[in-house]
């Protein structure tokens, strides 16, 4: 179910080019696409590596708890949802779509994807 829940959300926002679950150990729990020039279980990992780092932040400056956070490079952005306490959703669009559709699309398909993490 979960491979099916991240076609349906990749399949509902324009440019959108990979999705994937990932438990906080880095390891990755299903995708659907493919990262460009990397495995996705490397990207899976680093990050993984990127989240725990944001959490110890947010935990850290007592600001709250992460729901999500967001990156911006030249050539893409990635979305990164909290789904729980073990593990997170990676989603990449083209650098030059609004985000604003996949975050829609992103909390639609969490209580699904919660769901099935259960």
């Amino acid at each position: 179910m979960l491979h099916e829940t991240l076609t349906r959300l990749l399949r509902n926002v324009k440019g959108a080019e990979w999705a994937m679950v990932v438990g906080l150990d880095g390891v990755l729990l299903d995708a659907c696409g493919s990262p460009a020039a990397s495995c996705s279980e490397t990207v899976a990992a680093e990050y993984a590596l990127l989240y725990r780092a944001c959490q110890r932040v947010v935990t850290e400056t007592a600001v709250g708890i992460p729901q999500s956070f967001a990156m911006t490079t030249d050539r893409s952005k990635v979305l990164i949802q909290t789904l729980g306490p073990e593990c997170f959703l990676l989603m990449s669009l083209d650098s030059d779509q609004p985000s604003g559709r996949a975050r829609f699309e992103i909390a639609r398909a969490r209580v699904l994807l919660e769901r099935d993490l259960v």
